[in-house]
């Protein structure tokens, strides 16, 4: 651990020192907020060169990032999960908690269009193996 005095400057030295430097000058900027001022662009420029510094060989000072972000799940409403199944509003308001639905506080249903789906390949799958599914057999 390493800091000197250059001049006007000060040069710090080593990952240790870094740290210690960056965890004083976040300590800092938190008791700031918490007695509610801004803790200003001086120390947010310093916590930058803190962070710029200790990630000179790629690393972060934070969690890594997900390796595969998860993939967004698309939500219709029943006039969408009616027109996929061929079935009215009204039946899928009914089934609804066959296909995975969610009943809001206004009474509308919501479903995921991965699981309407799904729930007509089964249905199809059903129809056209002769009323038994295609994994009982």
């Amino acid at each position: 651990m390493s800091a000197r005095a250059l001049g006007g400057a000060v040069l710090v030295e080593g990952t240790d020192a870094l740290r210690a430097m960056k965890f004083g000058i976040s300590a800092a900027a938190r008791e700031r907020r918490r007695n509610g001022m801004n803790p200003g662009p001086a120390l947010a420029a310093l916590l930058q060169v803190c962070d710029e510094a200790l990630s000179h060989n790629g690393h972060q000072d934070r969690p890594d990032p997900l390796v595969e972000e998860p993939s967004p799940v698309e939500v219709i409403d029943s006039a969408t999960a009616a027109e996929l199944t061929g079935y009215t509003r009204r039946h899928i308001c009914r089934i609804g908690d066959s296909l995975g639905g969610q009943r809001l506080a206004n009474g509308t249903w919501h479903f995921r269009r991965g699981a309407v789906e799904d729930y007509v390949r089964a249905r199809d799958a059903t129809r056209r193996s002769g009323g038994v599914p295609s994994d009982a057999a």
